[in-house]
Order: structure tokens, then sequence, then C-alpha cells
């Protein structure tokens, strides 16, 4: 016979198998109902120590009141802001100031000018620009890095009758820390970095067969609203 508060010893290891079963339970229950993560694990994110350095250009000089605009074509499309309305391979350094945004159309568009873009030397002097947008140039190399106060750029390459390609084979936006938004269009570009550009909350490069590498500082970075094409992935950087 038990005494009257006795417990049987098999009744007690019971218990204390239940308990443990509840407490596994209870754990459960706190992951599901857990805040979301802000970043799901997916296959288009992948982790790498050996990321491209940062691209290496030339340093910004200023050595007269002018700027040299080497491009014609280029030159002809600053004309409202030159002031001495002549195309003659410069602008003055003043004007350059008081572009904060350019709408470039070349040839192929139906509000084309019948001429195109190919070197956008010059444009590292607009140091208040913070819009850009290139629709149908024909620019193999966009240098954006002095262009600190950038904040939306938009890049639509040409691609011309007879099967042409596209054109842009490099973008270099480091160090643009107030870029809010990017789209980008039929470009030759097979990566693109944007480890230098924190504020990006729009990035639209889905248009783009030949990118494969979107470089960034974190899976954090990336995005609802960011589209790229199938099989590109984000590469974060060690």
């Amino acid at each position: 016979m038990f005494s009257k508060w006795s417990v049987p010893a098999s009744l007690n290891t019971n218990m204390k198998k239940l308990i443990f079963v509840l407490a596994i339970l209870c754990c459960a229950c706190k992951n599901e109902w857990a805040p979301e993560s802000t970043f799901e694990e997916n296959e288009d994110v992948v982790f790498q120590s050996n990321c491209p350095n940062s691209f290496v250009g030339e340093s910004l000089k200023r050595n007269s009141i002018t700027i040299y605009i080497p491009d014609k074509s280029f030159e002809k499309k600053l004309e409202r802001f030159d002031s001495d309305h002549a195309i003659n391979g410069e602008i003055l350094y003043s004007d350059g100031l008081e572009i904060d945004s350019l709408h470039l159309v070349g040839n192929g568009s139906p509000i084309g000018h019948g001429d195109y873009v190919t070197n956008v030397e010059g444009i590292q002097y607009f140091v208040n620009l913070k819009v850009l947008r290139l629709i149908f140039e024909r620019t193999d190399l966009l240098d954006l890095r002095h262009n600190k106060d950038l904040e939306f750029l938009e890049f639509e390459a040409y691609i011309g009758g007879g099967g042409s390609s596209p054109q842009c084979k490099l973008l270099v936006i480091d160090g643009l820390e107030k870029l809010k938004e990017i789209r980008l269009v039929n470009t030759l570009m097979t990566s693109l970095n944007l480890r230098e550009n924190p504020e990006v909350e729009k990035l639209d490069v889905e248009g783009n067969d030949f990118l494969k590498y979107i470089y960034i500082t974190s899976p954090e970075m990336i995005k609802k609203t960011w589209k790229k094409p199938v099989g590109a992935k984000y590469v974060v950087c060690l």
C-alpha cells in the first residue's frame, strides 16, 4: 500500500517525460510566432570572399574654368545649359554646376535627335547632378563615381536594326551613397557592384541578359522591389 501522499515511481517517470515533451512544444511555438526575418535564404544568393576590387580610375581634376566635352553629340545635348551656345568642345565649369537633371535621347527613339552619345567625358564635373536618364545612347563606359549627389539613374542601351549589339559594358557607381533608384536595359554588363550604394531601394536590371552577378555587402540589402535577370546571382562579399 502507498501512503496518502506517495507517488508511484513509474508515474513520476511518466510525468517527467510529459514535462519534457511540453517544453519542446513550447519552444516550437515560440519559433513559430517569432518575427519573420527580413531575408529569406534562397539559391539566388551566394557568399564569396574573393570579390572584385572597386574600380580605379582617374581622380577628379579641375585645371581651368571650362569642362572638356569631346563628344559633339553630348555637347549638342547640353546646349540649353551652355552659356556660349557654341559647339567648341567645352562648356563653362559654372554651367556644369547648374545641371541637376539630364535626359538624353539618342538615335533609334521616336523622339531621338538623329545622333547618339558614345562618350560622356565631362559629366564627372556635373557635381550637382541628381537625375540621369540615357535612352538609346551608345556609350560603353559610364563612370559616375564623382557624381556624389546622384539619386536616380536610368540607362537604356541602343539596339539598332540588323541585330546590332547592345551597349554599355561597364557601369561605375562606387561611392554613390545617395543613389536610390537604378534602371538598366539591354546592356552588355556581366556584373554590377552595389557594395557602396547602401540607399538603393529600387533596382530594375531584369532586361540585361548578360548580367550574371550583383555584388552586395549583406543579404539585408536586397529589397522586394528589386528585379534581376533569371539566373543572375546576388553575391555577398565577405
